[in-house]
């Protein structure tokens, strides 16, 4: 008998959404009206800033509760936040308007305003903070849901279909609000290392009601925000975090992976990809001389759970887990979805090559070899052995796929489906009161 996974994951729904609610009467005190996004931090940080606002300034505190609080205000609509080591200084107009030995705290003038900074425009309000040798880190204070609204056109094609889109929104505010504090001093910075979040930037009219028909909307398991990692493209099956990270799949058990071999080929465009590599330039980018062999070992998922890559000096490198894997080959690869086949491929240069024939293996120039080939006997004019990875996927492939998130938005199903399907076991809670 065919089953239709659609037709179980709507009775799936259709269960947690009579009881599931009730599960997570918890979750509404982990809410937080203001994310803090760090914008520059670290090797970022910058002796000056220049923002920008169409009605102007107020300068103020942050309150306990997270609020902003004005204690001056002036007129002008560029100002550059600058600091020479000791002082924090707001100048405008060529005039210093005030100087701070601490923080500075600077809001829009009109508190629904926005203002623009390194080509950006925010909402919310923003926060200057010293660090060694002068320099500022900035931090932007915005409302949860104005978060979501930065970082889901940013991780999510914006003109995808609106369940891709709203399925999306529900997962990057509840990653944020399940990650609050990752950062010290802030809560969440605003790269891939946690979620892409670039203000107004990327603003549109259909992400940003996908937003709001979710406003509060959060997905938990067990009492408890889940973990909606997601990435980019997975095709046939996604990770397991096991396998990437050592994850304890006891307490995650909806990110141990998920079988998406129903999804017709036509969605995989996006994510399947090649990559030639000669020997040298995979010897170069893992630190051995020259790669001459490549062992690889698969879990259930299809994912490298190991690679051993063995040097032409005796020298051999090894990851286990597809994370690691990924970060050995440094780059050179989208994911850790891949099998390796050995090519010959036009030399830049003259080479040689090992040769087996009668007297053993033997080293020859390329430039004397004729290969057999679908067209005959062809001469190798200066040929060089090769690696090509075969591959699917792009990132670490575990939780929601995004592409294969629009794809079953496409075949019809509904952001809490697509949820649902990614996440199995977790449920939705939307008793949240966005302030």
């Amino acid at each position: 008998m065919n089953i239709n996974p659609k037709c179980i994951l709507r009775l799936t729904v259709q269960s947690f959404l009579v009881f599931g609610l009730a599960l997570c009467a918890c979750a509404g005190s982990l809410y937080a009206d203001t994310i803090k996004v760090g914008l520059y931090h670290g090797s970022e940080t910058k002796n000056s800033y220049t923002i920008s606002a169409q009605d102007g300034f107020c300068v103020g505190h942050v309150k306990q509760d997270g609020t902003f609080e004005a204690y001056d205000s002036f007129y002008a609509s560029n100002v550059e936040i600058s600091c020479d080591g000791s002082i924090i200084s707001i100048i405008a107009d060529g005039t210093v308007k005030d100087a701070f030995s601490n923080n500075v705290v600077i809001s829009p003038l009109n508190a629904d305003g926005a203002f623009t900074m390194g080509g950006k425009s925010y909402k919310g309000f923003i926060e200057f903070k010293k660090q060694s040798l002068g320099k500022l880190s900035a931090i932007n204070h915005v409302s949860t849901e104005d978060y979501v609204k930065g970082v889901l056109p940013s991780e999510f094609i914006p003109s995808w279909d609106t369940e891709a889109l709203k399925a999306g929104a529900v997962a990057v505010r509840t990653y944020v609000l399940k990650n609050l504090g990752k950062h010290d001093g802030f809560d969440i910075c605003s790269t891939v290392h946690c979620q892409v979040y670039n203000g107004m930037k990327n603003s549109t009219q259909k992400a940003d009601e996908a937003v709001e028909q979710t406003a509060g909307m959060v997905l938990c398991y067990d009492g408890e925000l889940a973990e909606t990692l997601y990435c980019s493209g997975a095709v046939g099956h996604t990770e397991s975090a096991d396998n990437v990270w050592g994850t304890d799949l006891k307490r995650y058990p909806y990110l141990s992976g998920v079988d998406l071999s129903f999804v017709p080929d036509e969605y995989h465009t996006n994510v399947i990809w090649k990559k030639l590599v000669t020997r040298k330039e995979l010897g170069k980018a893992v630190g051995l001389d020259s790669v001459v062999d490549i062992d690889c070992e698969y879990n259930h998922t299809g994912y490298l759970s190991s690679i051993t890559l063995y040097g032409n000096d005796g020298q051999t490198k090894t990851a286990k887990r597809s994370e690691k894997v990924r970060g050995l080959l440094n780059g050179l690869v989208p994911s850790a979805k891949f099998t390796v086949h050995n090519v010959y491929i036009p030399a830049q240069s003259s080479g040689t090559v090992e040769v087996l024939d009668s007297q053993g293996i033997t080293t020859q120039s390329s430039q004397n070899l004729t290969l057999l080939t679908a067209d005959g006997l062809v001469k190798a004019d200066g040929l060089e052995e090769a690696f090509l990875f075969d591959g699917s996927g792009r990132g670490h492939g575990v939780g929601m796929s995004q592409y294969t998130c629009q794809a079953l938005a496409a075949m019809g199903y509904t952001y809490d489906e697509i949820l649902y399907f990614f996440y199995p076991g977790t449920y939705l809670y939307d008793n949240f009161t966005v302030q």
